[in-house]
């Protein structure tokens, strides 16, 4: 039995999108409104935060999203 390997092409060969990759996709329908999530808790709670912690706290959300996000199959015949 034979396997075969697919190849990818490097990024640079790869064809413009104007499609956002899954990763960046998530990033923005996930990480931004967990941000909010946390920030409103925490204001709920009591917590007194000045908005740019809780920019800087959303904006972390969603770089940690979209970093452990995959990429699998994006943009693959």
């Amino acid at each position: 039995m034979s396997t075969r390997h697919k190849t990818t092409k490097p990024a640079a060969e790869l064809p413009p999108s104007a499609a956002p990759s899954p990763k960046i996709a998530a990033a923005g329908a996930i990480g931004t409104p967990l941000g909010l999530v946390v920030v409103w808790l925490a204001g709920a709670l009591g917590a007194d935060m000045p908005a740019e912690v809780g920019a800087a706290i959303g904006a972390l959300l969603a770089a940690a999203v979209g970093y452990l996000k995959s990429n699998r199959g994006y943009l693959e015949p």
